[in-house]
């Protein structure tokens, strides 16, 4: 699955980050293999979203988002209760 697709306060792990532009600021930024990354919430016009990764929050374009393939951990309620 990809990044894009992760509904709001779940979580996945990075499985790997596809060729594109951004890439190797997505990776100095923590969204590398292994990393657990969880979608907090979207912008009010849908593009970028925000995630936390590595105890910081991202903001991430969609198109970037589409190239990173995750595999889907569950939701994150300690996350979810902090944003609501």
């Amino acid at each position: 699955m990809r990044l894009s697709e992760l509904a709001p306060f779940s979580a996945g792990r990075v499985v790997r980050v596809l060729e594109c532009p951004a890439r190797l600021r997505l990776e100095s930024m923590g969204v590398s293999a292994g990393a657990e990354i969880t979608r907090l919430f979207g912008s009010v016009f849908g593009d970028p979203s925000a995630y936390s990764v590595n105890s910081a929050v991202i903001g991430i374009r969609r198109s970037d988002a589409e190239r990173i393939i995750v595999e889907t951990v569950g939701k994150t309620e300690e996350v979810k209760s902090g944003w609501e």
